[in-house]
């Protein structure tokens, strides 16, 4: 095998890693593109949810038990 052939076997190697490198990095991020995307729509959803909802409800969304949500909505009024 002559120091050509070497040499061209070599670069051929080094550009099949940097492509997979650059075309590695592209995927992660899309990914984290395509991931933040689907945090804000799920938030938006979440904000329109709990935007309908009056006091009582929401504090029984978050875990509130009746009798504390219902107390606690008279002591806002």
């Amino acid at each position: 095998m002559s120091k050509y052939q070497l040499g061209m076997i070599i670069a051929i190697l080094a550009a099949f890693f940097l492509s997979g490198y650059f075309f590695g990095r592209v995927a992660i991020r899309e990914a984290a593109l395509q991931s933040a995307i689907d945090a804000l729509i799920t938030r938006g959803n979440i904000n329109h949810d709990t935007e309908e909802l009056n006091s009582a409800d929401l504090c029984l969304a978050l875990g509130g038990l009746r009798s504390e949500c219902t107390g606690l909505v008279r002591g806002m009024d």
